[in-house]
């Protein structure tokens, strides 16, 4: 499980709140200090996104939270969606992973999207979560602010699944969950026992295979959940943008970067809600 000093540091973050306008998540990143681990100076990342910084046994980073509902206005309609699908899933006429996952209870699914400088041999330097709340989803990001703290990152990202065993992503077995094993080993830390792992890219696959030009995250966003981005930053781009914050601290060419990786985790949760209205035939 998480140490309970970790728990009481997100606590702390959760009761900071994550103000909407950027003027004012500049203006609060100084309001509040003195509580255990949490800093609230200028964290050059701070200037646009909202948060704290989060200090470890193994060494600080930047942490961002954030609920869905800020994120996304239809967010009441995918929680009605979603308890209705719940419910009909008590049939279980679903795919047998995703019927363990709902008879486990989406309180134990965490979600999960990386942004890395590479291939497993390089750096990741941002982990994206999402988890279900009472009522609302909540969405945090652990941000490596340069390589030394890649490690205080990796091992938080390890300790979420202690908490949230059943690990939900999008191509995840091929490329997250593999990659966050390599960058553990390297910096010589424990694995958690291997998750419970709900890849949506396969289950994707099995629906829409041959029905779209690809079975991308952002043509599936487009095309079955009906949401396009304008203005996304490209993959191919992101590592060179991660490398130049580290060199001259400008953070603003990094704030695509966290929202890429916003409406990844939020895509990931609706096209849960899809894939559930295909297989169980209801439509909430």
């Amino acid at each position: 499980m998480a140490d309970e000093p970790l728990k009481r540091k997100l606590s702390a973050l959760k009761r900071a709140g994550t103000p909407s306008a950027a003027r004012k998540r500049a203006k609060a990143a100084g309001a509040r200090a003195g509580e255990e681990g949490v800093t609230r100076e200028p964290l050059g990342v701070e200037a646009y996104l909202a948060g704290a910084e989060l200090q470890t046994a193994h060494g600080r980073m930047f942490v961002h939270q954030r609920t869905r509902s800020e994120m996304d206005k239809g967010t009441a309609r995918f929680l009605r969606r979603l308890a209705k699908l719940q419910e009909s899933s008590l049939k279980l006429d679903c795919h047998e992973q995703i019927a363990q996952l709902l008879t486990e209870g989406l309180h134990k699914a965490l979600f999960l999207d990386l942004e890395t400088t590479g291939l497993s041999q390089s750096p990741v330097f941002l982990t994206g979560v999402m988890y279900a709340g009472r009522t609302d989803w909540t969405l945090q990001q652990y941000f490596a602010r340069n390589y030394a703290e890649e490690k205080a990152l990796v091992r938080t990202s390890l300790d979420l699944l202690d908490e949230r065993p059943n690990l939900v992503t999008f191509n995840g077995r091929t490329f997250d969950w593999p990659f966050l094993k390599v960058r553990a080993a390297y910096h010589k830390l424990k694995l958690p026992r291997e998750p419970f792992h709900v890849d949506l890219l396969h289950h994707s696959r099995r629906h829409w295979r041959g029905a779209f030009e690809n079975c991308k995250l952002q043509t599936l966003e487009w095309k079955v959940v009906g949401r396009r981005r304008v203005g996304d930053v490209g993959g191919a781009e992101i590592p060179e943008r991660y490398h130049r914050f580290v060199k001259d601290g400008d953070p603003w060419p990094l704030a695509p970067v966290f929202h890429h990786n916003l409406l990844d985790l939020v895509t990931m949760g609706d096209l849960l809600v899809e894939i559930l209205e295909r297989e169980i035939g209801e439509e909430a």
